[in-house]
């Protein structure tokens, strides 16, 4: 009985650890995003890009349970609260969500880059004299002491395409402005709520 007692504490930990040791090593360090976070205005950079308001944003939910990760986005609209939400997958099958209201679905792919949530995704704006085509690049990085959510959205446009002058809300007063901008950048930085 004695050696069945030693055997079983000295195969427990053994098991235990091999177990442990199976797990890819970015799986054992990846964050948990998930809970409920507030746009904190001062510390983001924000501008309206292709008809996404960032500036009405009020906060965002997340649930996360690899590969899943589910995004609740609360923005306002003079009165209204308007609620979106898109269902992406870390292991980069890819999905479809209606990223912007009335809009059509987006195809994007999403994976984890470090420690880091990542969606590559294209879009297609029309505006007065042309469509414009942006790479987007959503990546999600939570703060070491875990209070803190940041989203930072890089858009490329083509190098040498027509249609890669957009227009900038930043600068117009009135008319109509336009600029030639390969990138731009908008990031958002959220305090955890719960």
């Amino acid at each position: 009985m004695k050696r069945a007692v030693v055997c079983l504490f000295i195969l427990m930990p053994a098991a235990l650890c091999f177990s442990q040791g199976n797990q890819k090593p970015s799986q054992q360090s990846r964050p948990d995003l998930s809970g409920t976070w507030e746009l904190n205005r001062a510390k983001s950079d924000l501008e309206d890009v292709g008809g996404e308001s960032a500036v009405s944003e009020v906060a965002v939910i997340i649930l996360q349970h690899d590969p899943e990760f589910r995004v609740t986005r609360r923005r306002r609209s003079g009165s209204f609260e308007i609620v979106g939400q898109a269902l992406f997958y870390t292991d980069g099958r890819g999905e479809a969500n209606r990223l912007i209201p009335g809009r059509e679905d987006i195809k994007s792919t999403t994976k984890w880059e470090g420690k880091k949530v990542v969606t590559r995704y294209t879009l297609r704006r029309t505006l007065p004299g042309s469509v414009i085509t942006m790479d987007v690049t959503d990546e999600w990085k939570l703060s070491d002491d875990g209070r803190t959510l940041t989203l930072r959205t890089i858009l490329r446009y083509p190098r040498g395409a027509a249609g890669n002058t957009i227009y900038n809300p930043r600068t117009s007063t009135g008319g109509t402005v336009y600029s030639t901008t390969p990138r731009r950048e908008i990031k958002r930085v959220y305090n955890r709520v719960s």
